[in-house]
């Protein structure tokens, strides 16, 4: 196997991993949210040590299983298409990635607006970091080699992604512990 489709699979099977650890940890953080509100105050401390979360106390909610793995293959697919288009828009500039561009920002803008209403910053990383990684693994993969640029811009985007992003989410997240105040 040619070492940069390697590359490539290693980039997808990473974002892969921080989809389905974005979809975990929002589980174990609900659970332990409601654990905290199930808890009286006049339960021995044994108690509470007992009643602490374990991964069959996670609520399965089949919305929030799917969702990252939706991030992941559309955003692989997305990478695919965006690559193979580039041959059509041969025209010095690159409106298949510009394009791109645009869907996968307003894409994390979106992922931000989801999680503010929980306020769940992790978890926005992670999907976020899932969705770049996807998109920049299905062009890899297209292309047949990871390209230098498209890597560049696209660690740069999703930094830039993950700063506004999460400034969204703890924006809401102050607000609102300031309003039960």
């Amino acid at each position: 196997m040619d070492s940069n489709v390697a590359s490539a699979l290693i980039s997808g099977i990473c974002s892969i991993i921080s989809a389905f650890g974005a979809v975990y940890l929002k589980e174990y953080m609900d659970a332990r949210k409601t654990l905290s509100t199930e808890v009286k105050p006049t339960q021995a401390p044994i108690e509470v040590l007992q009643a602490e979360v374990s991964p069959s106390s996670f609520k399965r909610n089949s919305r929030t299983f799917w969702r990252p793995l939706f991030i992941i293959i559309g955003s692989f697919v997305f990478g695919l298409v965006t690559r193979s288009l580039r041959p059509i828009f041969n025209s010095g500039t690159h409106w298949e990635s510009l394009i791109a561009l645009i869907v996968l920002i307003l894409f994390a803008l979106a992922i931000s607006i989801f999680h503010r209403r929980h306020g769940y910053q992790i978890g926005f990383q992670l999907e976020n970091f899932a969705m770049w990684t996807g998109w920049a693994s299905g062009w890899s993969l297209f292309h047949g080699s990871i390209w230098g640029d498209v890597l560049v811009v696209t660690i740069a985007w999703w930094f830039g992604c993950a700063l506004v992003g999460g400034l969204l989410v703890s924006i809401r997240r102050n607000r609102g512990a300031q309003q039960r105040h």
